[in-house]
Order: structure tokens, then C-alpha cells, then sequence
């Protein structure tokens, strides 16, 4: 691969521990949100046994995890050409429909924010959810687009 194949393999590592890291400041609610957001990286804390949220091992640990996760991700996405302006604009559409769902599922825009403390919160959980979403997507569509160029051949 050269220079202009290695979009995501530094993209989608970068957006998700910057995120994941501004999440742990603003976690929700018990730190459910950063859990939700952090998922790939969570796995670490099984081997560590680094169950206390308040270490600096805690964050750095699941963001260095996860960032080695989101490196392999990226890799494949450029080894498979996922397109980067269909994946931008599925990134953008999962980000604004993950945050109006995650705040509206709640009575109140009040009772979302007494519940998980701010709109920080819920703006970093729906950027690092929009990319585990848009990445999901992104597979299904070249998949789904693989598939079709077959059947039409």
C-alpha cells in the first residue's frame, strides 16, 4: 500500500483514543457511556485485572488496547478500499442519529443531562459510537457491493 491507501489505518485509530480518552473525563453515568464507547479496548482489563477506574493504568490501558483493536480495523479498511467519502458521510449520519437517539430517550433534554452529566458526555459517546457503526456499515456496503458486481458479471 502506498501513502495514498493508509487513510484509516491512522484515521480510525486517531478518532477513537482521543474520544475514548475525552469520554473517561465526561464517562456518564457509573462510566456506562465510556464503557458503551470503549468496548474494543475493554477486553484489556480481563488480562490486567485493572478494575480501578480511578488508576491512570485504567484509561491507558483500554486506550492503548483498543488503539492496537482500531489499528488492525483500519489496516483492513484500506486493504479493503472502503471509499472515504461514503465512509465520512455513513460516519456523520451515525454520529447525529446516535446522539439525538441517545439523548431522546430520555423524557427531557433535563432528565438526559441530570443522568449522565453533561453534553460532553453524550457528544463523545456519539463520536466514538458513530465509528464503530460507520465502520460495521462500511463492511456491509462493500460486502453488499461485492456481491452485486458478481451478480451483474
Amino acid at each position: 500500500m502506498n501513502k495514498k491507501q493508509i487513510f484509516y489505518v491512522w484515521m480510525i485509530p486517531l478518532i477513537w483514543a482521543a474520544f475514548s480518552v475525552l469520554q473517561y473525563r465526561e464517562p456518564g453515568d457509573e462510566y456506562a457511556l465510556y464503557a458503551m464507547s470503549s468496548f474494543v479496548g475493554v477486553w484489556v482489563l480481563f488480562l490486567t485485572r485493572n478494575g480501578d477506574v480511578h488508576s491512570v493504568l485504567f484509561p491507558l490501558s483500554i486506550t492503548l488496547a483498543g488503539m492496537i483493536v482500531m489499528l488492525l480495523i483500519g489496516l483492513w479498511m484500506d486493504k479493503v478500499r472502503i471509499r472515504k467519502i461514503t465512509w465520512i458521510a455513513i460516519y456523520i449520519i451515525s454520529v447525529l442519529a446516535i446522539f439525538y437517539i441517545s439523548i431522546h430517550a430520555y423524557p427531557s433534554i433535563e432528565r438526559a443531562l441530570s443522568k449522565n452529566g453533561s453534553w460532553w458526555a453524550y457528544i463523545f459517546f456519539s463520536i466514538n459510537m458513530g465509528l464503530h457503526v460507520s465502520i460495521l456499515l462500511s463492511f456491509f456496503g462493500k460486502g453488499i457491493g461485492s456481491i452485486w458486481k458478481k451478480i451483474k458479471n
